[in-house]
């Protein structure tokens, strides 16, 4: 009687869980927080997360590329920002680095540009240290390289 109740709570899980995934991409500590939510016992998460792997539904490689692509279009974060949000998400370095490595060099400036202007004539220019130092805190508060955001302050003196 007790491999059966395994067995219906397995596939009522599974079934949660696919939804899960096929609603938008996760993260394995993803699906193991949703695992623990809908209290799935602990033995049935190594396989249930095993079978999402194996048909699809769970990448984690396909999850960074998605979210760091996603953050750096939309939000226009930089690498440093999304890298260290993978990590909380527990992502392996060698994953982000491979997901970030797919940002362009050019548009990831073009983009540092761009946010460094519209904060340029909010803070009325770049001439004083001042504002040199709100540019280079704004900069890196959304994860662009200090060294990145010191060569457009270099390249925009006024």
């Amino acid at each position: 009687m007790r491999t059966v109740d395994n067995n219906k709570v397995f596939k009522e899980s599974l079934g949660k869980l696919e939804r899960y995934c096929d609603y938008q991409e996760r993260c394995s500590s993803e699906v193991v927080k949703k695992l623990i939510s809908i209290e799935v016992p602990d033995l049935m998460h190594e396989d249930i997360i095993l079978y999402l792997n194996e048909n699809g539904f769970l990448d984690d490689k396909r999850y960074a590329a998605t979210y760091a692509s996603g953050k750096f279009n939309h939000k226009r974060w930089g690498r440093r920002k999304i890298y260290a949000a993978l990590r909380v998400k527990r992502i392996d370095s060698s994953i982000i680095h491979e997901a970030l490595s797919t940002i362009d060099d050019e548009q990831y400036y073009d983009t540092l540009v761009h946010i460094c202007d519209q904060k340029q004539r909010s803070i009325g220019g770049i001439s004083t240290n001042v504002n040199k130092k709100k540019l280079l805190n704004f900069a890196t508060q959304r994860g662009f390289e200090s060294s990145l955001v010191w060569q457009y302050i270099n390249e925009n003196k006024t």
